[in-house]
């Protein structure tokens, strides 16, 4: 008997493998050890409602834009789910959210999230979704594409689940100058074929060790901007100044274990994303490019439209950007 999902909704297409901590798995990955390790010991830091903030609200409704006051009862894909920070704010607006995670980060999910009557959880790689295609009015996608094997066929395979008329709201690093000239690539040399044990402890260390220092240079733009050339630490002391000492050092811990252990960091130009969108026969398209990433909304093609062109892509230049630090 086929997990039961939420009445009258999208079934699963094939049974599950196994279950864990009360989720259904259809798929698993050595590659994201780390993820699962990071947000099963992270998995209420980064929740507006453990923080007291409105940070993932407030991320959440500029990447949806109009859209996000349209989601009660929309039917949401969300890749990616982490320990649930997204799937919160999603119910919270009345969504009915399917959302997964390749990591064993969907338990935190669960125990965050999982008694919601409008939400199923699952495990499952993106290339092999248990559901059939055109179904959901929303996917959505937030910090995942660059962490995965091929972007664009992962990007592809989304856009299939869309209904015709759904949108795909996503985002991915992009290459700056600032990305390329970060001492961060010398250390993923060593700490990502690390034990995610020994990495841990080793990455710890250096935040604990760095955070003081980055506190300080935060009051001067041009040195923290200095430092973060060599510091390989993410910190949020100028885009959350807000955030107590103890949610600066866990959110530190997170970010920087985050970026310096996993296996894919396929960071994106805005021409490549531009063609790949251009590829899957958008009928509109808005792409917001930020400091470190570039976030876009796009509609699938519906009966009686056609694809946009090149130079009907709408275009927002961000000059700040309060989701990423460092």
């Amino acid at each position: 008997m086929l997990y039961r999902v939420l009445d009258k909704l999208p079934s699963f297409t094939r049974e599950p493998s196994s279950y864990a901590g009360g989720v259904p798995n259809f798929g698993e990955n050595k590659d994201v050890i780390s993820f699962g390790s990071q947000w099963t010991e992270h998995s209420k830091t980064q929740l507006d409602s453990f923080t007291g903030s409105t940070i993932t609200e407030d991320r959440t409704r500029r990447m949806f834009g109009n859209n996000f006051h349209n989601l009660e009862n929309a039917l949401v894909l969300e890749a990616g789910s982490g320990s649930g920070r997204f799937t919160e704010v999603l119910l919270k607006q009345g969504a009915k959210v399917f959302s997964f995670d390749l990591s064993e980060a969907v338990t935190a999910n669960y125990a965050n999230n999982g008694s919601h009557h409008n939400l199923v959880l699952f495990r499952a790689a993106i290339e092999n979704l248990p559901f059939s295609g055109n179904t959901f009015d929303f996917v959505f996608c937030p910090g995942v594409l660059q962490h995965t094997k091929n972007p664009e066929k992962s990007l592809k395979t989304l856009y299939g689940h869309l209904r015709p008329g759904g949108f795909l709201v996503f985002d991915q690093y992009r290459i700056n100058l600032s990305s390329l000239l970060r001492s961060t690539w010398i250390f993923r040399l060593f700490l990502k074929r690390m034990n995610p044990i020994n990495s841990k402890k080793v990455i710890y260390a250096i935040v604990d060790a760095l955070l003081p220092i980055h506190k300080l240079f935060s009051r001067w733009k041009f040195a923290e901007v200095l430092l973060f050339r060599i510091s390989p630490i993410t910190c949020h002391y100028r885009g959350y100044p807000f955030l107590s000492e103890e949610l600066q050092k866990l959110w530190s811990r997170l970010a920087s274990f985050d970026n310096l252990t996993d296996k894919y960091k396929r960071l994106v130009t805005l021409p490549v994303l531009r063609r790949r969108i251009l590829r899957l026969g958008v009928s509109y398209c808005v792409i917001r490019v930020m400091p470190y990433t570039i976030e876009v909304i796009c509609k699938k093609v519906n009966s009686g439209e056609r694809s946009i062109k090149k130079e009907e892509i709408v275009y927002e230049w961000k000059k700040s950007s309060r989701n990423v630090s460092g």
